[in-house]
């Protein structure tokens, strides 16, 4: 697998043949993630505070709820700690002032923070008329429930960052791992040219859609597949000098040069791996539109004159009988392409062909050192200008008849391409970089695709001779891992070859062309073509590492290669993507959150009975403590309240409910004055349980206190 693909004779299988094509089924493809969840590694922080789980977006909203109540009840348990605390720092078994004494029942009786808090700011405002100093004395209980409301307040609203902070990046389940084989029996030809044309027809439309100035105005649903929008351009030359021998380029210095620069696959590609792991991939493009004079001849083919484009040799016909021609590329005279200007121009568009490298062996004016050469042509087959357009590459100036609308009156001249086939050289450049190493020494040469990987490999533990013998058992774990990227990227990557099956839809002007005719463009329209097929590349190089992690169904009929190491499938169930349907979790924050929330929750449950068990009796400060503790509850209150009264016989008088016999019974209110209800002693007056209504009228109400035939004894609660 690795010898047949890195070699170069495997390019020829896959484009160099001519054929015509009808619209195919497009090939469909899903993406398959867990259903459930998934428990991955996002190393972007590391391999500990890095670990996720993803999992759906229903169970993930239900386990972001769960956490911020979750949150909240450890808020209520971590109060009921601190108060257990100020309690029994506060406790004191000398007569004090009433305020200080409810402010102990408000530490014993308040469930959380904020009603502690309400309860000390309203304890305050009662005694608003009492020395200033003495209620500052509340302060730090008001701070410390204040503080304790705002910190877990934060904590809940942090608390879905577990989620939000991972953003919607999820890992792949690359249980259908593989990689689109290349053409290598032609009767395989109607089950790889399906998907591969659907692949670069949805990397060409993504190009234009997320390769924009300002996606966010554009589509930003359409833009959202990939970890980033769309990979980074680092250099853009418009005047750069002809790469080739002077001659042969019309322009010596506006010619067009673009560079990625390094990108790293963590980052921007989206395979997920540790720093040692890492790789980093260059790509750089530049274009030249060639002088074709002096390198054109004319012949003339069942009638039709046709014109041959002499810029090097190239082979013609089958290996046992193969001719070796002195020119690359032939198209009709432009004579004929533009033969009848008064013809209707609906559905007439450009021609754009690709002549690879491989193919042909260029003049020595063409000769590059380092690169992968491709001459592109473009003809024109009767598209006309409503301007003359003086372009390097289009050279749109030649007068061809007017243009005229069946519903209006007049006409205007149209132009046409001077050359039948005009044509361009692009030189593409790949370099693969090792990133353990440090300083980005670890780095190949700038070269063509297959030699960039040649000169890459003692970087990563390999020699050409391991890549080309295919042992895989004499590749080093890095160097398995460069292969097997390597070979995602080469077969998917569109490049400057892939404009063979694009054809005319690769060019930045057929946003302009409508009916045959196309509308002004400006000089340098073929730069911008030029930058269209870049961000074409960069798009297909996106996803080809998440066409590979997809692969393709179960028993699917279509020609791949499948991992077959530990390491390779780890690869596959690295790849990152970005979806809205799931949901990742940092599995340190969740454990974090949990765990230490159990751990505050069980401290306030059993904290209580080990201070009691500690100093029950043994130290007479904290053993009162202790007692004033359990004698602070509300129902300890209400037991106090009537055993003064000789209410019932109490027992359980340290726990946290009281008890008395079964048929006693408490007496309940006496609201004889109701601005000040007291408790009615059994046995003088109202009973309890009586049914005697108690009828409160103006003069009762208004009176000071009325006298009252019985004794009344009240508790300050």
């Amino acid at each position: 697998m690795m010898n047949s693909l890195l070699s170069p004779s495997h390019f020829r299988s896959d484009f160099n043949f001519n054929f015509a094509t009808d619209t195919c089924e497009p090939y469909q493809m899903r993406l398959v993630l867990n259903n459930a969840t998934q428990k991955s590694v996002v190393v972007l922080i590391g391999p500990v505070f890095g670990a996720t789980v993803t999992t759906t977006k229903q169970y993930g909203n239900f386990l972001i709820a769960f956490t911020a109540f979750y949150i909240a009840f450890v808020a209520t348990r971590s109060w009921r700690i601190l108060a257990l605390i100020l309690h029994r720092c506060r406790s004191n078994p000398a007569p004090q002032l009433t305020f200080l004494r409810q402010r102990q029942i408000i530490l014993r009786n308040a469930s959380n923070a904020e009603s502690s808090l309400i309860l000390f700011i309203r304890l305050c405002w009662a005694w608003r008329k009492f020395p200033a100093r003495r209620i500052l004395s509340l302060l730090p209980e008001i701070a410390l429930a204040f503080g304790c409301i705002a910190a877990f307040t934060v904590a809940g609203g942090f608390s879905s960052s577990i989620s939000t902070a991972i953003g919607d990046e999820v890992l792949i389940r690359g249980d259908n791992c593989a990689i689109l084989s290349t053409l290598t029996n032609i009767s395989d030809l109607d089950l790889i040219l399906p998907i591969r044309s659907q692949r670069l027809n949805e990397d060409a439309t993504y190009a234009q859609q997320c390769y924009q100035s300002d996606v966010s105005e554009l589509s930003p649903s359409e833009c959202t597949r990939f970890v980033v929008n769309h990979l980074p351009t680092s250099s853009v030359n418009t005047n750069a000098k002809c790469p080739f021998q002077p001659e042969i380029c019309q322009t010596q210095d506006h010619n067009i040069q673009l560079d990625t620069g390094y990108l790293n696959s963590h980052d921007h590609l989206g395979i997920n791996a540790p720093e040692t792991q890492r790789f980093a991939l260059r790509y750089a493009l530049q274009c030249v539109p060639l002088k074709s004079e002096g390198h054109t001849s004319e012949f003339s083919y069942e009638g039709l004159p046709y014109v041959r484009y002499h810029y090097g040799a190239a082979g013609d016909g089958s290996s046992d009988n193969l001719t070796i021609n002195d020119y690359v590329f032939l198209e009709k005279n432009i004579s004929v392409q533009y033969s009848s200007p008064s013809a209707p121009s609906a559905g007439r568009n450009f021609k754009v062909s690709v002549v690879p490298a491989i193919g042909f062996t260029p003049v020595p004016e063409l000769q590059v050192p380092n690169g992968d050469l491709s001459l592109v042509f473009l003809s024109g087959y009767g598209v006309r200008f409503i301007e003359p357009l003086d372009d390097a590459w289009y050279r749109a100036t030649a007068a061809s008849g007017y243009a005229t609308e069946s519903h209006s009156t007049g006409n205007v001249p149209v132009y046409g391409l001077r050359e039948a086939a005009s044509p361009m050289a692009c030189v593409e450049k790949w370099q693969w970089c090792n990133l353990a190493y440090p300083s980005m020494s670890g780095c190949g040469p700038l070269a063509g695709k297959v030699d960039a990987v040649y000169g890459a490999a003692p970087f990563f533990n390999l020699t050409r001779g391991d890549i080309e013998a295919g042992d895989q058992s004499r590749f080093s774990n890095v160097g398995k891992r460069l292969i097997w990227s390597a070979l995602s990227m080469l077969v998917d990557t569109i490049g400057v070859q892939g404009l063979i099956i694009l054809g005319a839809r690769s060019l930045a002007s057929q946003d302009r062309l409508y009916s045959g005719i196309q509308s002004p463009l400006p000089n340098d329209q073929w730069q911008l073509d030029v930058k269209n097929w870049f961000e074409m590349t960069l798009s297909s190089t996106q996803s080809s590492f998440v066409n590979t992690a997809l692969g393709f169904p179960a028993g699917a009929d279509v020609p791949r290669f499948l991992p077959d190491n530990t390491v390779e499938r780890e690869l596959c169930n690295s790849q990152k993507i970005r979806s809205t349907a799931y949901t990742s979790f940092s599995l340190f924050g969740l454990y974090f959150i949990f765990l230490v929330g159990a751990a505050i929750i069980l401290t306030s449950f059993i904290l209580e009975p080990i201070l009691t068990c500690l100093y029950n009796g043994r130290r007479k400060k904290q053993h009162y403590a202790n007692l004033e503790w359990a004698s602070n509850t509300s129902l300890q209150l209400h037991r106090l309240a009537h055993e003064k009264l000789e209410q019932g016989e109490w027992s359980n008088c340290v726990e946290e409910i009281p008890t008395t016999e079964l048929d006693v019974e408490l007496a309940g209110l006496d609201v004889t004055d109701p601005a000040r209800p007291t408790i009615s002693k059994i046995g003088n007056g109202n009973l309890a349980g009586s049914e005697t209504a108690v009828e409160l009228t103006d003069v009762a109400v208004t009176s000071a206190r009325p006298s009252m035939e019985r004794e009344l004894i009240t508790a300050d609660v």
